[in-house]
Order: C-alpha cells, then sequence, then structure tokens
C-alpha cells in the first residue's frame, strides 16, 4: 500500500518545525492507519477533486513543491483494491490526517 505517498505529501507540506504523526489501530474486522501533519493544510473547497488524476491544488503558477498529481489518485486505487476506505480531516494552517482502513483477510482454516 503506497503509505509512502502520504508521508511523502507530509514531508512536503509540513514546515520545518512541524510534526508528521503515524499511527496503527487494531480492530476487529479492519485495520486503521492513519497519517496526520502540522502543515498548511487544504482548502475545504479543493478536498473534493484531491484525488482526481493530475490534480493539485496549487496551480502551476503559484505551486513551489512538484509532483505530478498522482500519489494520492494511486494511495486511494490500492487501498480501495482491497476493499478499504481513506478519508481525510483538514483545516487550512492547521495540518491534515489521512485514515485509511484495510479489511482484514480472512483466514483459511486448514483441513
Amino acid at each position: 500500500m503506497r503509505i509512502i505517498n502520504l508521508f511523502s505529501n507530509a514531508t512536503k507540506f509540513t514546515p520545518e518545525n512541524g510534526t508528521i504523526a503515524f499511527s496503527a489501530k487494531e480492530f476487529d474486522n479492519y485495520w486503521q492507519f492513519s497519517i496526520s501533519d502540522t502543515g498548511i493544510g487544504i482548502p475545504e473547497d479543493k478536498i473534493p477533486k484531491l484525488f482526481d488524476k493530475f490534480y493539485q491544488v496549487d496551480n502551476h503558477m503559484t505551486r513551489k513543491e512538484g509532483g505530478t498529481g498522482l500519489g494520492l489518485v494511486i494511495v486511494k486505487k490500492i487501498v480501495e483494491l482491497h476493499k478499504g476506505a481513506i478519508t481525510l480531516q483538514s483545516e487550512v494552517d492547521q495540518g491534515t490526517t489521512f485514515t485509511l482502513k484495510i479489511p482484514k483477510l480472512k483466514q483459511i482454516s486448514e483441513k
């Protein structure tokens, strides 16, 4: 699962004195992974397009960080292929948290 894309975004958009945190929790039927940062955040009106191919919050004239606009698309696709879900919460100038929920694999019992 391309969690590295989420870490990469967190490091790109979090200032030098900011923080990035990762957590993993096990529930009965799924795993939950979260990556949080104290970065620049994402404006609410930009969030619906965030998982669109080639979309980037800043346009090419104002963008300071590189990228193709494919990282989050790839993460979402892989999560969905695992029958999971990805959500985010963000506030401008406060940071962003991406949360992934991945169902546990059903174990095949041996006979």
